[in-house]
C-alpha cells in the first residue's frame, strides 16, 4: 500500500470517526452504564453491609471470637396446646422458620453452626448457661426468660400475656380474631451473660408464640438490622439494649404462617 492509498484511508478513518464517533461514544457509555449500572445497587448494599451495618451489629453482641451459642426454648406442656398461639404447630421449638433462621443468626455473630447447641428450659444445666444465650419464649412457658425478666422489671414487664414497657408506659398484646392470632408483639432484651464473663445474652420473648420467631427473623434480616443499629447510637460492652418489635401474622394455610410488616415500635439502651 502506498502512501496515497494510506492517506485516504487515514482520511476516510478520520472522517468516520467525527461523523459518527460522538453516536459511538455515547452508544459505548450506555452499555457501561447498562451492564454496571445493575451492580450498583447490590455493590452500595454490600459495601453498606461490610463497613457501616454488618460492625454495628456486631457491636450490638459484643461477641469474642470462637464462641458458642446455647439457644433455650421454651418447654410446652400438651394440655396448653389447645390455646389459639399452638394450633398451627407455631411453638418456637416445633417451627421450621426456627431452625433455618438459626444458622443465618450464628453467621452473623461469627459463630459457626456446629457451635450452637440447643437446649429446653426445663432441661438447661450450668454448661448451656455459658458462652452466649440466645433465650426464646416468653417467661410463662420459658423459665429462663422468666428468671432474666425479674432483674428487668425497671424497664420491661410480661403481664401474663401482655407486655408492658415501664419507660413509655405503652401496654403491647396480641391481636386474636376468630381463635387465631393476627399479630404480635416481641421483647428482646441483648445484655452481658450473668453467668460467663465476655458472654452475651439475647432474650426474645412474645406476648404469645408468634412474635418470638417473628422477632428471631427480623433481627437476621438486613432490614431489621440497619434499623436496629440506626436507633442505637451509643453502646458500649456493658449496654444493656431493649427492643420491643411487633408483626403481623398472615396464616397462609392451616400449618402456614408468614410474618409481615414487622417494625421496632421501641429501641432503647441503658
Amino acid at each position: 500500500m502506498n502512501l496515497a492509498n494510506l492517506a485516504a484511508l487515514g482520511s476516510a478513518v478520520l472522517n468516520f470517526i467525527l461523523q459518527y464517533g460522538s453516536m459511538i461514544l455515547d452508544f459505548v457509555w450506555g452499555l457501561a452504564l447498562l451492564i454496571f449500572g445493575a451492580y450498583i445497587p447490590s455493590l452500595y448494599t454490600w459495601v453498606r453491609w461490610k463497613i457501616f451495618i454488618n460492625p454495628k451489629f456486631r457491636k450490638v453482641f459484643m461477641l469474642k471470637p470462637n464462641t458458642k451459642l446455647n439457644c433455650i426454648l421454651p418447654s410446652v406442656t400438651f394440655p396448653e396446646y389447645n390455646e389459639p398461639e399452638y394450633i398451627a404447630y407455631t411453638t418456637p421449638f416445633e417451627s421450621v422458620q426456627f431452625f433455618k433462621t438459626l444458622p443465618i443468626f450464628a453467621g452473623l455473630i461469627g459463630i459457626e453452626t456446629r457451635d450452637c447447641n440447643i437446649c429446653l428450659s426445663e432441661m438447661v444445666s450450668d454448661n448451656e448457661m455459658q458462652d452466649n444465650v440466645l433465650c426464646l419464649g416468653g417467661p410463662i412457658h420459658n423459665r429462663l426468660c422468666k428468671q432474666v425478666l425479674e432483674t428487668h422489671t425497671d424497664q420491661v414487664a410480661f403481664e401474663k400475656h401482655d407486655l408492658v414497657s415501664v419507660r413509655s408506659g405503652k401496654r403491647y398484646s396480641a391481636v386474636i380474631r376468630s381463635s387465631k392470632i393476627v399479630a404480635d408483639t416481641a421483647l428482646m432484651i441483648v445484655a452481658p451473660n450473668p453467668w460467663t464473663e465476655g458472654g452475651r445474652l439475647v432474650i426474645l420473648a412474645g406476648c404469645r408464640g408468634y412474635a418470638s420467631i417473628g422477632a428471631f427473623n427480623f433481627i437476621s434480616s438486613r432490614t431489621g438490622i440497619i434499623k436496629l443499629s440506626g436507633g442505637l447510637k451509643k453502646i458500649n460492652a456493658s449496654s444493656i439494649v431493649y427492643a420491643i418489635i411487633s408483626t403481623q401474622v398472615d396464616h397462609l394455610t392451616t400449618n402456614t404462617i408468614k410474618y409481615s410488616k414487622t417494625k421496632f415500635e421501641e429501641i432503647w439502651a441503658a
